[in-house]
């Protein structure tokens, strides 16, 4: 069955960059060989694209999208267009005055990544000594220059058991909440999924968790399925309302996919999004073109839903 297309996505999430100062062991965006970047006259050229288009929102993320010069710039053009901005950082390069020029560009939203509210299980994950220092220094620092925040955390089995914890320490910074993502198998994910990937007791165990999370605090708490930051459990809006940039202008339908529709390059994103027979095929009920079937080494009879 067919769903209605708006004329453009509402949702690009702009994989901003594939530079990053770490190298997570569930980074899904870890390759050994990356296509080169756009230059920056080329991404400004991207956002007046999406601009004309009529994408209501737009994502930055890689990656860590700080490492590029050039990215208040975009997310300040980007602004003017009157297209709301999101960024999500590791919160290593953020100071008071990387703050300021946030704010100036019109930034919505920081997304600032935290994997646990204990120091040595976040650094480990992040495989950087003093990367849970930054990440309370980044919230202290963002708060207090008028930014909106929210941790973002890629649950998995190793910290599925802290939802409650992340709440507290949101509250105690005083963000606006908490994005808890299903840990999906890419990049380096795939080789740490049998110490990560949630059992059937776990999944019921995080939803239980989120729920009550929700419903005892005044956070915004969202447990999400696809690259869209709006909803829980709303399903996968890959191809649907959303659809994913990569820094050489390859468009994917969803950031886990290997499967590229098009490039901005040859083909306006209004185009693959209104005529993409793989984007068409998704919507009739295809399903997500990331779904991947793995054996959960925790329940084998257990496969994992579409990626998000």
């Amino acid at each position: 069955m067919s769903v209605m297309i708006t004329q453009a996505p509402m949702y690009v999430s702009w994989n901003y960059t594939y530079g990053c100062n770490f190298n997570c062991s569930h980074c899904y965006s870890r390759a050994a060989r990356y296509p080169r970047e756009l230059p920056t006259a080329t991404y400004l050229d991207i956002v007046a694209d999406m601009a004309g288009s009529g994408v209501f929102r737009v994502g930055l993320g890689g990656g860590e999208p700080l490492i590029r010069r050039d990215c208040c710039e975009v997310l300040g053009r980007l602004g003017e267009a009157g297209i709301e901005t999101n960024l999500t950082t590791n919160g290593w390069f953020v100071t008071d005055e990387v703050v300021g020029r946030l704010r100036r560009a019109g930034l919505s939203l920081l997304y600032v990544s935290l994997d646990s509210p204990r120091p040595e299980v976040h650094d480990c994950f992040r495989r950087k000594p003093g990367s849970h220092a930054r990440v309370l220094d980044t919230l202290t620092a963002a708060v207090r220059g008028g930014l909106r925040v929210r941790l973002s955390t890629v649950v998995t089995r190793v910290n599925v058991d802290d939802i409650d914890a992340f709440g507290q320490l949101a509250e105690r910074f005083g963000i606006d909440g908490v994005e808890f993502k299903r840990f999906r198998p890419a990049g380096n994910g795939v080789s740490t999924m049998g110490d990560y990937t949630l059992t059937e007791a776990e999944e019921r165990e995080l939803r239980s968790s989120v729920a009550t999370l929700a419903a005892t605090t005044g956070l915004d708490v969202q447990l999400v399925y696809g690259a869209e930051p709006e909803g829980p459990d709303r399903g996968c809006p890959c191809g649907v309302r959303s659809i994913t940039l990569r820094p050489n202008g390859d468009v994917t339908p969803c950031a886990y996919s290997e499967h590229v529709i098009g490039n901005v390059l040859e083909t306006p994103l209004s185009r693959l999004w209104c005529e993409s027979p793989e984007l068409e095929a998704m919507r009739r009920g295809g399903g997500c073109s990331a779904l991947t079937v793995h054996r959960n080494p925790s329940n084998p009879a257990l496969s994992l839903a579409p990626a998000t």
